[in-house]
């Protein structure tokens, strides 16, 4: 009976005998509003009154009816919500009253086609305060709003205000760009967390300095960032703030979540960061990524990790890695470790490196460990051009880069000269650059030279056969 009764009141809104100011009188009494809202559940009723032009102007003149909508939409039955939506007068009634927003906030079907609206940013000010406790009428718009240090306060602390803000980007722009508001927003667990979750907002917020400079102040926010996805890529994108967000003291406290967003990977996957870099399919996405590689760089620790990594040759084989491991603080740690020395000395990147710093040449030179496995890559040559005498000659048909290892004199006999080495640069300060053998003595060195490398020989009255037979690792 409730059903029929129910169905005739529809049907005299439908014809216009019910007028909206009557539905309303109408929906006062508890049973015509049960019998109202069971109508609303069936999907049929429910499309009904969204196709009907006078149903809709009768229930845009009702709250009740409103609310009742908003109450009953679900992902399955949502044309009548979607219908109240498109209504101008609809929203700036819904807006306007506490009790409707509270419903449809209640209610994420109902949620989801408010904020969509047409109209949503023309009553953002009413719904924003009104969720707030403000009363609008203080305000001219939302700008002010958010801008008075009183008002925003208010909207930081409650999570419905601060999903009507994420939900307008204009007022998000607002919020962002003011110490003030973001300070109360990123005060607030809730109001952060909800921002870090929005990421249609994190590129805007991303871009104001006035914001960055709040979250990275303080731990909360910083791990909110740190564990959502969209708001970590958004941070990363912008180079400003990514510099600003690895600057916080707090930027290590969830470092593997931080490279697992940022690497396109599950956080949940990997218990810390050396679970990322023991897996190398997670290994090969940070390698990928230049601020996943950036961020896991930042860690010495995990730099240790990596240098005893059978993994190493994913970061040493990227180029894209290797823009932030290719270091000489970072090649120095990798060749601490025995078994990295080959995979290091597979890597152009890192050669480059090599062959051009002192620290690391004389690393090599005290190392007999790394001396001896170059010995098993090296080559024994001696210079393709013949000895201009008294004069700086080039390493015909050596590389444009290579570690000296030995040198001996050639075609001298047991006399000894001098050969004075240069480079650009020469690197190594544990040998010196001139070298006295002799064609029965081979003289150990340690030195990284880069073309233009030269060679000159000296001490003795040098003829053009004079020249160094070099034992050389080719370091391009």
């Amino acid at each position: 009976m409730s059903q029929l009764r129910g169905i005739r009141l529809l049907n005299s809104v439908a014809n216009g005998t019910v007028l909206g100011a009557e539905l309303e009188t109408f929906l006062q009494d508890a049973g015509r509003l049960a019998e109202f809202t069971e109508i609303l559940s069936q999907r049929g009723q429910a499309q009904r009154i969204a196709n009907g032009q006078t149903t809709m102007d009768a229930i845009v003149l009702s709250l009740a009816a409103k609310n009742a909508i908003f109450i009953q939409a679900t992902s399955s039955n949502s044309t009548a919500v979607e219908a109240v939506v498109k209504s101008s007068i609809a929203m700036g009634a819904v807006a306007a009253s506490i009790d409707t927003l509270e419903n449809v906030s209640d209610n994420p079907t109902a949620w989801a086609f408010f904020i969509l609206s047409d109209y949503y940013e023309a009553n953002i000010l009413n719904i924003v305060a009104n969720y707030a406790g403000v009363n609008p009428a203080t305000h001219n718009n939302i700008s002010e709003l958010i801008l008075d240090s009183t008002s925003i306060a208010d909207v930081a602390v409650d999570s419905r205000a601060m999903r009507a803000v994420v939900a307008s980007l204009s007022t998000v722009n607002v919020m962002a760009g003011n110490s003030v508001a973001m300070t109360n927003v990123a005060d607030d667990t809730a109001a952060i967390t909800i921002v870090a979750e929005t990421t249609s907002v994190m590129s805007t917020v991303a871009s104001k300095t006035q914001a960055m400079n709040e979250i990275v102040s303080r731990a909360i926010p910083m791990n909110r960032m740190s564990i959502n996805a969209g708001a970590i890529q958004a941070i990363g994108a912008n180079p400003t703030a990514w510099a600003n967000f690895k600057s916080s003291a707090h930027f290590s406290n969830d470092l593997k979540d931080v490279v697992a967003n940022l690497a396109g990977l599950n956080p949940s996957d990997y218990v810390d960061v050396n679970a990322l870099i023991a897996s190398a399919t997670a290994l090969t996405a940070i390698a990928a990524n230049a601020q996943a590689s950036d961020a896991l760089s930042t860690s010495s620790a995990a730099t240790t990790t990596l240098a005893s990594s059978p993994n190493l040759s994913i970061i040493l084989g990227s180029a894209t890695a290797m823009t932030y491991y290719g270091t000489e603080a970072n090649i120095q740690a990798f060749l601490t470790v025995p078994a990295a020395v080959p995979v290091v000395f597979g890597s152009s990147v890192a050669k480059g490196i090599i062959v051009a710093s002192d620290t690391l040449i004389d690393l090599i030179a005290a190392t007999s460990s790394i001396t001896s496995y170059l010995g098993t890559i090296a080559t024994t040559a001696i210079p393709s051009n013949l000895n201009a005498v008294g004069t700086n000659n080039s390493f015909g048909g050596f590389p444009d880069k290579f570690i000296i290892l030995s040198i001996r004199a050639n075609n001298i006999g047991a006399i000894a000269m001098d050969f004075t080495l240069a480079g650009s640069p020469l690197a190594g300060t544990t040998y010196s650059n001139i070298v006295s053998p002799s064609g029965t003595v081979t003289r150990t060195v340690a030195l990284g030279l880069s073309n233009p490398a030269t060679w000159k020989a000296s001490g003795i009255a040098a003829t053009a056969a004079a020249s160094p037979e070099t034992t050389y690792v080719d370091m391009t």
